[in-house]
């Protein structure tokens, strides 16, 4: 099975994908040039965000009806859009990238997957799943974070932004807290949108998984566990 990969960003998800697709099944490899893809490899790009993103989806659908191997068979099975979904629902997020692959095929038939992985809101929602970031005692810089809505108890996707908060929007809000806690928990590492840091590691990738199949919350990574396996 190949897999034609779509992600929003340049940073994160580029980053994040290429090793938690291997955590996630290991018989898959990601390259970054078609010409690279033969058996088992999931081919990821960039779609460079809303609303660029929605013209390289068609770009990748055309990719996908066309593209062949060797033996003349079609190059790709299943087609992974990987997008946040900021301020609406997973639904609508997916009816909206649905939309467009359907648009893209102009009447023929669909003859791969789709699978929408639907970020909610955020990616590092996601990320804030790790419920062992707040196990510590050295609280001080996410200490005020944590007061407002306990991420190790509470469903990150469900993540409300302090009134007195200066940050513009929940997604952002998401990105500080996150830093600021693997700031607490690892003194010596950091998070941003270029390195990620341990989010990187398949202890925490580990504990994700963990979060969503024990307590039922990051309910939209389940969509990412389903697109690679």
């Amino acid at each position: 099975m190949n897999i034609y990969l779509v992600v929003e960003g340049e940073k994160t998800e580029t980053l994040v994908y290429n090793k938690w697709i291997g955590y996630t099944n290991n018989s898959l490899r990601v390259v970054r040039s078609i010409s690279d893809v033969s058996v088992n490899n999931v081919y990821m790009i960039v779609g460079n965000g809303w609303p660029c993103y929605l013209d390289r989806i068609k770009a990748a659908v055309e990719d996908v009806c066309t593209k062949t191997d060797a033996h003349g068979l079609q190059l790709f099975s299943r087609l992974v859009v990987a997008v946040d979904t900021e301020t609406v629902t997973v639904e609508e997020k997916t009816a909206e990238i649905t939309k467009t692959v359907t648009e893209a095929l102009n009447g023929s038939h669909m003859a791969f997957d789709l699978h929408v992985v639907a970020q909610h809101f955020c990616i590092e929602a996601w990320f804030l799943g790790n419920k062992n970031l707040v196990l510590h005692t050295q609280l001080a810089l996410s200490k005020e974070d944590i007061k407002n809505y306990n991420v190790s108890k509470l469903d990150p996707e469900l993540l409300c932004v302090p009134s007195n908060s200066s940050v513009g929007s929940k997604a952002q809000y998401a990105e500080k807290y996150l830093a600021r806690l693997i700031k607490d928990k690892f003194p010596k590492s950091s998070y941003s949108k270029n390195d990620p840091g341990p989010i990187l590691h398949e202890k925490y990738y580990k504990s994700i998984v963990s979060r969503f199949n024990n307590a039922g919350h990051i309910q939209s990574f389940g969509s990412f566990i389903k697109a690679f396996t």
